[in-house]
């Protein structure tokens, strides 16, 4: 029920390092409260998910539930607006840096 919740949204989620990091974090904290252990333990993840004989999953959950997004907006069916974001087709033309200043 927790991951349920969890993932509510996860398809339209930046995730860099850090979050990665924080998203495993959780997942194991889950995984150590069904097994009643208190990080005072010192056991370690590899100890709960061989105790458990499950791996780590829900990263390749978010995953999925992102590229699957992606391919229902890269068919079309959301309008044309959503397919121009992921492909990053903007027109005109921007410079990088500081603007110049007019004289």
């Amino acid at each position: 029920m927790v991951w349920a919740v969890f993932l509510h949204g996860a398809e339209g989620w930046t995730i860099k390092k850090s979050d990665k990091n924080k998203i495993e974090a959780l997942e194991m904290w889950c995984w150590r409260k069904m097994l009643g252990v208190s990080w005072r333990e010192h056991r370690t993840n590899k100890s709960i998910l061989k105790e458990l004989n499950v791996e780590r999953e829900i990263m390749a959950k978010v995953v999925k539930l992102k590229l699957q997004y992606f391919g229902h907006v890269v068919r079309g069916s959301a309008g044309q607006l959503a397919l121009t974001v992921p492909e990053g087709s903007i027109e005109g033309t921007s410079y990088q840096g500081k603007p110049r200043r007019a004289q």
